[in-house]
């Protein structure tokens, strides 16, 4: 029988049919309608998702499980050097530990400029769907695929828990940006464990003081615990601007102008307005 945490065939076809599965429901049931060409939109995210892929087979061909297997070997970390180790808890413990710093990180790169270049990209979409999931610049990958590998050394993360993590991601982070319209029991059920699609979708808001809110990656209650959860944009789920102030063009959704972001941003995107206006970058 093959170790399904050297398989990545499992996690592929997590991720490609949580794609597959939420870009039929959203031309089923769709929240919004969208304003944008989806053939422009759709060719930039899934063109940023190719550099994603290539950068992690170029620089990280084992993966972090593989670094987990090595770290777990030598006794690197902190989950590591608890005994007696459970491997349950220490399965648990790495999926916790995983999800919060990836929301920390997350805020990182909201609030410092030099990061926030990076992830308006991700930001800057004018519609949001399931493809949105996989629109991030190279350069904010690099920077996560770092943070990822430093919190497998310094926590001793366990291979199963990071297997575990991205299953949970792959659906979870998928089904958070699809444009579906939710039952309101349903998400309300959801929502008290894992960020669902109308509670990203205030992160995705123009507002400054609503796109700063609701960072966690599967488990919401981060947002509650450090303070940053708000339940729904101030104009409805329906009829809230998605995107960035300084990119709302339909020639800003095209690859090479996504790619050129970071490097186009205005100074004005770095000084903050008043707390009800536009988003104009981190405080």
């Amino acid at each position: 029988m093959p170790d399904p945490l050297a398989d990545t065939s499992i996690l592929e076809a997590a991720f490609y049919g949580s794609l597959a599965l939420f870009a039929v429901l959203e031309h089923l049931w769709p929240r919004r309608d969208e304003g944008y060409s989806f053939l422009v939109r759709w060719g930039s995210n899934f063109g940023l998702f190719i550099f994603e892929l290539l950068i992690t087979w170029v620089l990280l061909p084992g993966g972090m499980i593989a670094l987990a297997v090595y770290a777990q070997a030598q006794g690197w970390g902190l989950l590591n050097l608890l005994t007696p180790r459970s491997a349950l808890l220490a399965t648990v413990a790495t999926v916790l530990l995983l999800d919060m710093t990836k929301y920390w990180e997350h805020r990182l790169l909201h609030r410092l400029p030099w990061l926030w270049r990076m992830h308006v990209v991700h930001h800057a979409d004018l519609d949001v769907d399931f493809t949105t999931t996989l629109r991030h610049h190279p350069f904010e990958i690099l920077f996560s695929m770092v943070v990822g590998l430093l919190a497998v050394i310094v926590l001793g993360l366990s291979p199963l828990g990071i297997f575990v993590f991205s299953l949970l991601a792959a659906v979870v982070t998928t089904m958070s940006h699809a444009n579906i319209r939710w039952n309101k029991t349903v998400d309300a059920l959801l929502r008290l464990a894992i960020m669902t699609r109308d509670a990203h979708a205030v992160h995705h808001s123009a507002l400054r003081k609503e796109t700063d809110s609701n960072y966690s990656i599967v488990f919401i209650w981060w947002d509650h615990l450090f303070g940053s959860y708000r339940a729904a944009p101030e104009k409805g789920l329906d009829d809230f601007d998605v995107g960035v102030e300084y990119f709302r063009s339909a020639a800003d959704l095209t690859l090479p102008a996504v790619l050129s972001m970071p490097f186009r941003l205005p100074k004005a995107a770095f000084s903050p307005r008043a707390a009800e206006g536009i988003r104009e970058g981190p405080e």
